[in-house]
């Protein structure tokens, strides 16, 4: 009859998964603890008006960074919506899509749960080349 396998290799192995687990878990908790720390040192700092803690150069580039990404997300933001008015004008001045065509185009576009019919392409592929007509030019 056949011997069952030793088991003691796999306790031991369970028991240094048990060590790793603990030193992970300390760790994790140590940085997160200078993580938050870490804010809150930067916190006093500034209010005292003392030197920050860290490149304070480093500081300044993330800094600039920062207000250069929202200055040009700003920008965006307010080109995206130059075009939208402008489109938006050119669909009431030349008045050929319902609201009906547009509800069918977005259907069609965005809602998969809906069996693609004739129609909604149809209204779809007004909608579209209308819109992309539209945006070529400058109705304002």
């Amino acid at each position: 009859m056949a011997e069952a396998p030793d088991d003691s290799y796999s306790e031991n192995e369970e028991e240094d998964d048990d060590d790793d687990d603990d030193e992970e878990r300390e760790y994790n908790a140590e940085d997160e603890e200078e993580y938050t720390h870490m804010g809150f040192r930067w916190f006093f700092q500034q209010i005292q008006g003392e030197e920050l803690e860290g490149d304070a150069l480093e500081y300044e580039e993330e800094q600039k960074e920062e207000k250069e990404f929202f200055e040009e997300n700003d920008q965006m933001s307010e080109e995206a919506n130059r075009k939208i008015n402008n489109v938006m004008l050119g669909l009431k001045q030349i008045n050929t899509i319902s609201y009906e065509e547009l509800l069918k185009a977005f259907i069609h576009a965005s809602i998969n749960k809906i069996d693609v019919n004739h129609e909604a392409e149809e209204a779809f592929q007004k909608v579209y080349g209308t819109i992309n007509s539209i945006s070529e030019r400058n109705w304002g």
